[in-house]
């Protein structure tokens, strides 16, 4: 069995894990909104066949007709790069972050998580340098208020 680390590598295992977003977006949007395939073929100006294709996992199409399909399901395509190191040490983070930032009442979960490791590296830090940072912020807050940028 290979390794998770090893897996990354694949382009087929970022193929399917794509794929299989994909299907789901459109099998609970259809849910949703109670529409068939004619529907969404019709909307969207592609045959029935096509939208039957892409739900039985062939999706291999453009960048430019997955975004169309992305849109038209009320959802916005991110698109991160990040270092194969960087995925392995944080997918977690990465995953539950883009699980919850889609539901509005999780979204302070999600931007926790976001700034978790943020957090962490400041509570680090020593008492001095700590001291000097909140400094910062005040005096940048002050600024603000004032509008007194060194005039």
């Amino acid at each position: 069995m290979k390794k998770f680390k090893d897996l990354i590598k694949n382009e087929y295992f970022w193929f399917e894990k794509i794929q299989n977003e994909f299907y789901e977006l459109l099998i609970n949007f259809k849910s949703k909104k109670e529409i068939n395939n004619q529907k969404i073929a019709q909307d969207l100006n592609v045959s029935k066949g096509r939208i039957s294709q892409v739900l039985n996992g062939n999706i291999n199409f453009t960048l430019k007709n997955l975004i169309k399909i992305i849109l038209y399901t009320g959802k916005v395509p991110i698109l991160k790069f990040v270092s194969q190191n960087a995925y392995l040490k944080h997918r977690k983070d990465i995953d539950e972050y883009f699980d919850c930032i889609e539901h509005e009442n999780m979204y302070k979960k999600a931007k926790d998580i976001y700034f978790k490791k943020v957090t962490r590296k400041y509570l680090v830090l020593q008492s001095n340098e700590t001291e000097q940072v909140e400094e910062k912020n005040t005096d940048f807050r002050q600024l603000e208020i004032t509008g007194d940028y060194g005039k």
